[in-house]
């Protein structure tokens, strides 16, 4: 415990005694919370989803229709589970559902 501690107070002194490293260590956080949150978007956008519609009910069409209209959204059509399956293997698509 005692050479933990011996540490940081050798890091404390080291930082105040070299007046270069304050602006690093007080400025800089403040400017990355300033420009990092530009930098990033949580928004999940443009998911291939692969859809086989084994139902054809009015339902599923309906569902169908709502992902479509959703811009988070591209949907493809497969025929098959398997089809729709080698789309996700050979990552043309992101997602697959079936109904």
């Amino acid at each position: 415990m005692k050479t933990i501690l011996f540490i940081i107070q050798k890091s404390f002194s080291q930082i105040f005694r070299t007046k270069r490293m304050l602006p690093i260590l007080f400025v800089m956080p403040f400017v990355q919370m300033i420009i990092l949150p530009f930098a990033a978007d949580y928004e999940i956008k443009n998911i291939k989803l692969t859809i086989v519609d084994n139902d054809r009910s009015a339902l599923s069409r309906q569902l169908n229709s709502h992902f479509q209209a959703s811009p988070f959204f591209e949907v493809l059509y497969a025929n098959t589970q398997e089809e729709a399956e080698s789309r996700v293997q050979y990552n043309t698509t992101t997602a697959t559902s079936t109904w």
